[in-house]
């Protein structure tokens, strides 16, 4: 079942959809993803997990730190290894 809405939004997101051949699709995918987002953090807490806005803040900035410290050296060593790992899992099969 769907219902229609109207939403107060934006310009930049308006122009966004306007952009998009399925706006609705769109924006449902989106508050799906969302919702997905709220389901796991209440797991979370309810496992004993403390899960806060700004320790989700600190570890998504923790991990885009990360990734800006992979160089083009880094990424071609661990291409490497994993090369050497699916050899060796390749010649336990065999």
């Amino acid at each position: 079942m769907t219902q229609q809405v109207t939403l107060t939004l934006p310009d930049d997101v308006v122009e966004l959809l306007a952009k998009k051949a399925d706006p609705s699709a769109f924006v449902a995918e989106l508050v799906r993803g969302r919702m997905m987002g709220e389901v796991v953090r209440e797991q979370l807490r309810a496992a004993g997990f403390a899960i806060t806005d700004e320790g989700v803040a600190e570890a998504r900035a923790e991990i885009e730190r990360l990734r800006k410290s992979i160089t083009p050296e880094t990424r071609a060593k661990a291409a490497e290894l994993y090369a050497e790992v699916m050899r060796m899992r390749a010649g336990f099969r065999g």
